[in-house]
């Protein structure tokens, strides 16, 4: 036999209140976490510029460099919606006047930004190409090497870094 306590109206708002605030919690919990793993990944790169296995990196440098990549990544993740949204309705085909529009639009767009943000490499056009292409936009995340720290690139904010240090 199971017994069950019947909650007032009080109680069970006070039981939603608590339950609310316990969520919330969780949820700054969970955003410390966050953070304190970026500060430690950001801690562990801004190194002492005098050593040759160390980087230096520039923190306002940095940010406005990370401002540039989200609004590309954010470019990136609509041109993404425009295109599944228009082949869902009308099926188009990837070699298509409408996907060589508008990626080479994109692609236009990267290569000014790389420019405008010094990372340019003959080999791999840019570190904005190399991410979009090889890393997929931070879903399939790589390693890379910078004055003998070793980086793994797997969002913008690792990527802005990776840039910044370059500089």
């Amino acid at each position: 036999m199971t017994n069950f306590t019947v909650l007032t109206d009080e109680q069970a708002a006070a039981l939603q209140a608590e339950n609310a605030r316990l969520r919330a919690l969780y949820k700054a919990a969970h955003t410390l976490r966050i953070h304190l793993r970026q500060l430690a990944q950001r801690d562990a790169l801004v190194r002492d510029s005098e050593s040759p296995n160390k980087m230096s990196i520039d923190l306002k440098a940095r940010a406005e460099t990370l401002a540039l990549l989200v609004a590309w990544e954010a470019a990136h993740q609509r041109i993404v919606a425009l295109v599944d949204s228009v082949e869902a309705a009308i099926g188009i085909q990837p070699e298509g006047q409408f996907h060589s529009t508008v990626w080479g639009t994109f692609d236009r767009y990267t290569r000014t930004l790389a420019k405008l943000l010094k990372c340019e490499h003959p080999a791999i056009d840019s570190d904005l190409h190399w991410y979009w292409h090889e890393c997929r936009m931070g879903k399939n995340p790589m390693g890379c090497t910078q004055n003998g720290v070793v980086l793994r690139i797997d969002s913008i904010d690792a990527l802005a870094t990776l840039i910044a240090g370059n500089k």
